[in-house]
């Protein structure tokens, strides 16, 4: 078990690259000498070139797996900078000691080969490159998984967001069957000819909740219908003591919007008259288009003896449409409620 793990972390794939680079590194530098030497200084300049190999080994990995990590990636440049440059000129004369030494010690004459100063330079300037050549590898690669790290991490959170609004929206779609269903069984109570007409209406509404309302964007044309319709239900049971006031500016029917935004509101707006003692109440609520973008405005009568209590407590509804106001229109939308002695407003304007 321990050899195989061994060999696992022996041929795994980073260590197989780092070897395949420096096996180039010196197949290269020794076909440059073979170009350039003849048979004798041919062994004489393979050494060299392991020297100069070894050089850049010590420097390149000290660089990589202790300078950059625990100083220029700890803001420390100034000290990683000196300890690079102290290590890479104590590496450079050591090695060029030990090679000088061992050329002497096995008796090769070196005398073809460029003269000390120059050698010493050479050696110097090729660790030097590959130290930056391997910084530059280093840092792209961790550059690379930062970007995979950082589209991980929006997907994640766009899922997330996906979620919330369909719980969101779940909420609604009980709440105002709900409001609905208690409209119509006040008809059927009264025996009214309006029941059926309103079970088709709701027949409409449902229709539209399940089967456009899923969309991430719906035309305007088809959530002004389904507010049209949603209307004409909850106006049933308040319309002997309010007057409504609706309109809309058709010049909005081609752009998209978030549906089942301004449901809550409406439903609010109407529940608040329902529960009210006022014989003369009024909701208006408009829908125009300013510089482009889309207004929406409900204002509905309300009682100075309920304004203190109802300034905090809009209902679920609204805070289910704030949350999503919040996620589908970040930094494009402006929500204004207004709750004084006589009207309870909101004004929403959203960039669409």
């Amino acid at each position: 078990m321990l050899t195989t793990n061994f060999l696992t972390q022996i041929l795994s794939k980073r260590t197989v690259q780092h070897m395949l680079f420096w096996s180039f590194f010196l197949f290269f530098e020794v076909l440059h000498a073979y170009d350039k030497s003849d048979d004798i200084n041919f062994q004489l300049a393979v050494f060299s070139a392991i020297g100069r190999m070894l050089s850049a080994i010590i420097v390149v990995y000290i660089n990589l797996l202790v300078f950059i990590p625990l100083l220029l990636e700890k803001n420390k440049p100034v000290l990683y900078f000196a300890a690079f440059a102290a290590t890479i000129i104590s590496v450079v004369f050591l090695v060029y000691s030990l090679s000088t030494s061992v050329f002497d010690s096995l008796g090769f004459q070196y005398d073809n080969l460029p003269g000390r100063p120059k050698l010493i330079v050479v050696l110097f300037a090729q660790t030097l490159v590959l130290s930056i050549i391997t910084s530059l590898i280093h840092f792209t690669k961790r550059w690379v998984k930062l970007k995979d790290i950082e589209i991980h991490l929006k997907e994640e959170q766009r899922q997330r967001l996906e979620a919330e609004l369909k719980a969101l929206k779940a909420q609604i779609n009980p709440h105002f069957l709900f409001n609905s269903l208690n409209n119509i069984y006040s008809l059927s109570l009264d025996k009214s000819d309006l029941a059926p007409v309103m079970i088709l209406k709701l027949s409409d509404l449902m229709s539209y909740i399940l089967y456009d309302a899923g969309h991430e964007t719906v035309e305007f044309s088809k959530e002004i219908e389904f507010v049209q319709n949603h209307i004409e239900l909850e106006y049933i049971r308040v319309k002997n003591r309010a007057s409504l006031s609706f309109e809309f500016d058709e010049s909005l029917n081609n752009k998209q919007i978030a549906p089942l935004l301004f449901t809550p509101f409406i439903e609010n707006a109407f529940k608040y008259l329902a529960n009210s003692k006022q014989s003369k109440a009024i909701i208006e609520i408009k829908f125009t288009e300013e510089n482009g973008h889309l207004r929406f405005y409900i204002r509905n009568s309300a009682e100075a003896e309920r304004a203190t209590f109802d300034r905090h407590n809009h209902g679920i509804g609204i805070e289910n449409v704030k949350k999503r106001l919040k996620i589908i229109y970040p930094r494009a939308h402006t929500l204004e409620i207004e709750h004084s002695t006589e009207f309870f407003t909101v004004n929403l304007l959203i960039e669409c």
